[in-house]
C-alpha cells in the first residue's frame, strides 16, 4: 500500500531539473480582512511511496470547517523504479466561505494517506503584519575566487 512522505499546501509546485520538486510559499494559515475569500491559485506538493511500477489512484479533498467538501482533485500516479513519485496539484479559483480550520485530505481507494490543516483567520487590514523594507548595504560578489558551481 502506498504512503505519503509529505504533503505541503503552497503557492506553487512544479517539477525541476534533475528530478527535483519545486515548492514555493508553503503555508498552513491565511489571514484575510473578511470572508469569503477567493484564492486564484494554490497548490499541493506531495511525494508518494510504494512499490516500483505501482499505480496509485489519489483523491485530494479540501474540507470546510464543517466537513463539507469544497473541491476535489484526482490523479493516478505511477511510481518509478525506486517506488516513489512527486505529485503537484494546482487548484484554481478556490473560495473559502468562512474563517476556521480547513483540511486537505489525501486518499487512495477510501484509505486516508495524509492530511494537512489550513487555518483561515479574519483580521482587519490595520492589524495584519506589515513588511517594512530596511536599508542595507549591497555588496558585489567578492573578486577573489569563483561562485560555487553545480557539480552534478
Amino acid at each position: 500500500m502506498a504512503t505519503i512522505d509529505y504533503l505541503h499546501i503552497c503557492d506553487y509546485a512544479g517539477a525541476g531539473e534533475h528530478g527535483k520538486q519545486i515548492v514555493i510559499g508553503i503555508f498552513d494559515r491565511l489571514m484575510a480582512p473578511s470572508c469569503p475569500i477567493d484564492i486564484p491559485l494554490m497548490a499541493l506538493a506531495l511525494r508518494v511511496r510504494g512499490s516500483a511500477g505501482e499505480k496509485v489512484p489519489l483523491a485530494m479533498d479540501l474540507m470546510s470547517p464543517h466537513d463539507v467538501l469544497i473541491t476535489r482533485a484526482t490523479a493516478t500516479v505511477v511510481l518509478d523504479e525506486a517506488g516513489a513519485a512527486f505529485l503537484q496539484a494546482h487548484l484554481l479559483s478556490v473560495q473559502l466561505p468562512e474563517a476556521g480550520h480547513y483540511r486537505f485530505v489525501v486518499m487512495s481507494e477510501s484509505n486516508v494517506l495524509a492530511s494537512q490543516d489550513l487555518q483561515l483567520v479574519v483580521e482587519p487590514r490595520e492589524s495584519q503584519p506589515q513588511i517594512i523594507a530596511a536599508e542595507q548595504e549591497v555588496r558585489p560578489w567578492p573578486r577573489k575566487g569563483r561562485p560555487m558551481e553545480y557539480l552534478g
